[in-house]
C-alpha cells in the first residue's frame, strides 16, 4: 500500500477530526472573549458555546472566511518517462 491509498482511505477522517477540533477551538475561544471582554464592558448578556458558533460562522460569512484546500500529488517514473497524478479540492487545488 502506497501512501497516496492510504492517504485516500484514511485521510479524509483524520482531515475531519482535526477540522471540528479547531472548530470547537475557534467557538471556545470566541465565547471566552466575548463572555470576558464584552459582558463586562457593555453590560450584555454571556453567550453560550452553541451562539459562539453561530457568531463565527457568521463572521466568517460576512468578512470572507477562511478557504480551504486539499492536494495530492503522485510522480511515478515508468520506461516511458515519469508521470505525474493530482487530485484536488478547492481553490488552492492545482
Amino acid at each position: 500500500m502506497n501512501s497516496l491509498s492510504w492517504l485516500m482511505e484514511y485521510g479524509w477522517m483524520t482531515a475531519l477530526a482535526v477540522g471540528l477540533l479547531c472548530a470547537l477551538l475557534a467557538c471556545v475561544v470566541v465565547q471566552w472573549i466575548w463572555n470576558s471582554l464584552m459582558a463586562d464592558l457593555f453590560t450584555v448578556r454571556r453567550i453560550r458555546l452553541w451562539e459562539a458558533f453561530k457568531m463565527l460562522v457568521f463572521s466568517l460569512l460576512l468578512f470572507g472566511g477562511a478557504t480551504l484546500s486539499f492536494h495530492i500529488s503522485e510522480t511515478t517514473t515508468t520506461s516511458e518517462g515519469s508521470k505525474t497524478i493530482s487530485y484536488g479540492i478547492g481553490s488552492g487545488a492545482k
